[in-house]
């Protein structure tokens, strides 16, 4: 508990700090809904653009061709105590079952009146995006019901309930981040009172974590990803000395950000993520992380390729919803796929295990094993 404590505390504290620290302070941070636009980011550069894509690209291969870095061919690990339940949990063939239809209906009547927001709806048109995820996220469960013989919400409903009001705390976290860079803006929420911004904002946030652990519940089913990237190079840092040093940098990056937001817009997604794996490894929590030094990669990759994976659907149905989101990424706002720089993907990977770690840090430890 203490550690969760005071990793909580670290990532909500140090971005105040730099505010306090640097006089970076901005009338704006607490307006609610955020209009107003104070950061401007500088015009597209290729090198930056082009550094940027390297780190992407080079994940992406690692992801399809992981015999180029050393990975190997072989069985199934055995479970081990600081696997995910996702990554240890028996395939047995299952049958579809019926909130599968329940939540392709959903998703595609949400999807329709996202785009279309037929007049019937009323003010309801301005918050199809919870249920449009909610469908997502229960037709991914029936799939890995097919898949497995079990799901998430079969098997565990306790734990798929709560993670949607520990997706709402993560990701407002995420959004209170935002006020200081923003990376994103919204648009259509300027007619909204402060508490329908926050309701509606709080239903919708409370979606992510659900969508990833069922889309990480989802690969985990495939022998590829049961295999591939469980043997690969072992690496073995001092584990004291390097949660250490990655909570040190998370935290310096968090309390840089309000001084350089355009500089640090990238720590947005490395800095929480070091907080977070630093704070919890240290207080003895799972953080995905430790299999990595065994060479078992599978983990932190599925979680990579699951928040990837939501997050084109992210984008794609937010393209002609409203209200949505728009992006002022600095120097690489060239190139996009939907409203997002193409490049704007790598910040997907991050954030698939710091996902897991909102969960960790969130939730009981023994409803994640």
């Amino acid at each position: 508990m203490k550690a969760r404590v005071v990793t909580f505390v670290l990532l909500l504290a140090m971005p105040l700090a730099g505010v306090l620290l640097f006089g970076a302070w901005q009338p704006a941070f607490t307006e609610i809904p955020p209009v107003t636009v104070y950061v401007d980011p500088p015009d597209f550069a290729w090198p930056a653009y082009v550094g940027f894509s390297l780190p992407f690209l080079l994940a992406l291969v690692l992801l399809i061709r992981p015999a180029w870095f050393g990975f190997r061919a072989g069985p199934t690990p055995p479970p081990q105590p600081d696997d995910p339940w996702w990554l240890v949990a028996p395939i047995r063939k299952g049958t579809w079952p019926w909130w599968g239809w329940a939540g392709l209906g959903l998703t595609a009547l949400s999807w329709w009146a996202a785009w279309t927001r037929p007049g019937f709806l009323g003010p309801m048109r301005d918050h199809t995006f919870f249920p449009l995820w909610l469908g997502y996220i229960v037709t991914v469960d029936a799939w890995v019901f097919r898949r497995r013989g079990a799901s998430l919400l079969q098997a565990r409903p306790r734990v798929w309930l709560a993670l949607f009001p520990a997706s709402a705390v993560s990701w407002w976290y995420y959004e209170f981040i935002n006020r200081f860079i923003q990376n994103w803006l919204y648009e259509g929420v300027d007619h909204f009172t402060p508490a329908r911004y926050i309701i509606g904002a709080s239903f919708a946030f409370s979606t992510v974590l659900p969508a990833m652990f069922e889309t990480a519940d989802l690969l985990a089913t495939t022998r590829w990803f049961r295999t591939a990237h469980a043997h690969g190079p072992r690496i073995h840092p001092p584990p004291g000395p390097t949660a250490w040093t990655v909570l040190g940098l998370g935290t310096l990056g968090l309390l840089l950000m309000p001084r350089f937001p355009v500089a640090l817009f990238w720590a947005a997604w490395l800095a929480p993520l070091g907080v977070l794996a630093g704070g919890l490894a240290l207080g003895g929590l799972p953080t995905a992380f430790e299999p990595v030094r065994r060479g078992d990669f599978r983990a932190v990759l599925i979680l990579a390729l699951a928040a990837l994976i939501c997050g084109f659907f992210w984008e794609m149905w937010n393209l002609h919803a409203m209200p949505r989101w728009t992006y002022q990424v600095p120097w690489v706002n060239r190139f996009y796929l939907f409203e997002m720089p193409l490049v704007g993907y790598g910040g997907y990977l991050p954030f698939g295990p710091a996902c897991w770690l909102w969960g960790v840090l969130l939730l009981p430890r023994r409803w994640l094993a």
